[in-house]
C-alpha cells in the first residue's frame, strides 16, 4: 500500500488491488484550519466520535468502550517512551502469573502479567489462536511460547483462569484444568463475577504508582490484541430494543469477540493482582517505586523520562 501525501489534509491511498482510495481530513479546506473552527464546530460532540468521524482516527471503534480509563500516552510502554522503550524486560523478584481464558470454550487465550516487588503490573505477553482449538492442543502451544520467549520464568508462572476451567465436559469428563495439568500448567481458579474484573481493571489503569508512574503498563508490541481492545475494540454491547449510537443507547456486558478472551484472561489477573497489592503491602511501601531500585528499573524509569 503506497500512501501520497496531496498537501494539507489530503492523501492519496494505492491499494495492493490497483484500486485509488482518496482520504480527505476537514484541514483540506483552507477555511477550517483555523483552531477556533474546530473549537466552535467540536463543541458538544463526544470526543470519540470526533476523533473517530473527523480527526479519521482509525483507532476509535464503534460503540463504548469496556474500559475509557485505558490512555495509549500513559499505559502503552512504546507510546509513553515515545518508542524508546518496546519490550518489558524481567525485573529481580517479581511475580509472574500466567492467566488463562479457556472454560469449555473453543476460544482459549493466555496473557503473561508480571507483578514488580514495588507495585507496578506489567502485561507482556499475549497468545490466541487465530481459529478454534481445542485446550488440548492450545497447551502446548502456550508450553512452546513460554519456552521459546520466556525461558528463564517459565517455571517461576503461577497459573489461574476462571472457575468454569474446572467443569467436566460430558464427552470426556475432563476439565479444561484436567488437560492443562496433563502438560504442566495447575491453573488455579478466580471468581468469575463481573464487577471484581471490571473494577479490577479499571483500578489497575487509574491508579498512579507515584506523580509519573502508571499502576499498570502494557507493551503493543507483545499484546497487540489486548491494546487494540483496550483502545476500543473490546467494547460494551446493547440491550436488545437499545440504540446503537447516541443518547439512547443502553449498554450490556462486554461483546463476545475476537478481542473479549484477551480481554477475559488480563482480568482474572486484575483480581489477583489487586488483591495481593492492597493486603500485602504497608500503606507507606505499597506500590511505590524504591529509590534504590535495581539497574533494570532504573534503566526503564530512564527510557520512560522518569526520574
Amino acid at each position: 500500500m503506497e500512501v501520497e501525501n496531496l498537501g494539507p489534509g489530503m492523501q492519496k491511498i494505492g491499494m495492493s488491488g490497483g484500486g485509488v482510495y482518496m482520504r480527505f481530513h476537514y484541514t483540506a479546506d483552507p477555511g477550517k484550519r483555523d483552531p477556533a473552527w474546530k473549537a466552535r464546530v467540536s463543541a458538544g460532540v463526544p470526543v470519540r466520535e470526533w476523533r473517530r468521524e473527523m480527526e479519521l482516527d482509525d483507532t476509535v471503534y464503534d460503540g463504548e468502550p469496556v474500559f475509557p480509563e485505558y490512555r495509549d500516552i500513559v499505559h502503552c510502554i512504546e507510546r509513553a517512551s515515545r518508542g524508546r522503550v518496546n519490550s518489558i524486560p524481567i525485573f529481580e523478584q517479581s511475580m509472574f502469573l500466567g492467566l488463562w481464558d479457556a472454560g469449555n470454550t473453543l476460544h482459549p487465550a493466555f496473557t503473561l502479567m508480571q507483578i514488580t516487588s514495588d507495585g507496578q503490573v506489567l502485561l507482556m505477553g499475549e497468545l490466541e489462536p487465530d481459529t478454534p482449538e481445542a485446550m488440548e492442543s492450545f497447551a502446548p502451544r502456550v508450553n512452546e511460547y513460554l519456552r521459546k520467549n520466556f525461558p528463564t520464568i517459565k517455571s517461576e508462572l503461577r497459573h489461574f483462569g476462571d472457575e468454569t476451567i474446572k467443569a467436566r465436559q460430558g464427552a470426556t469428563g475432563k476439565s479444561a484444568a484436567d488437560i492443562a495439568r496433563k502438560h504442566g500448567f495447575a491453573i488455579s481458579a478466580v471468581s468469575n463475577c463481573w464487577e471484581d474484573r471490571r473494577s479490577s481493571v479499571s483500578w489497575l489503569l487509574l491508579d498512579m504508582l507515584d506523580e509519573h508512574t502508571p499502576r499498570f503498563m502494557i507493551s503493543e508490541t507483545a499484546c497487540p490484541i489486548a491494546v487494540a481492545g483496550f483502545r476500543g475494540a473490546y467494547r460494551l454491547r446493547t440491550h436488545s430494543g437499545g440504540d446503537d449510537t447516541g443518547p439512547g443507547a443502553a449498554f450490556g456486558m462486554p461483546l463476545k469477540d475476537g478481542y473479549s478472551h484477551v480481554q477475559d484472561s488480563i482480568q482474572y489477573g486484575a483480581v489477583i493482582a489487586r488483591r495481593w497489592l492492597t493486603t500485602s503491602h504497608t500503606e507507606n511501601n505499597r506500590g511505590r517505586f524504591r529509590t534504590d531500585g535495581n539497574d533494570e528499573e532504573r534503566k526503564l524509569r530512564k527510557l520512560l523520562g522518569i526520574v
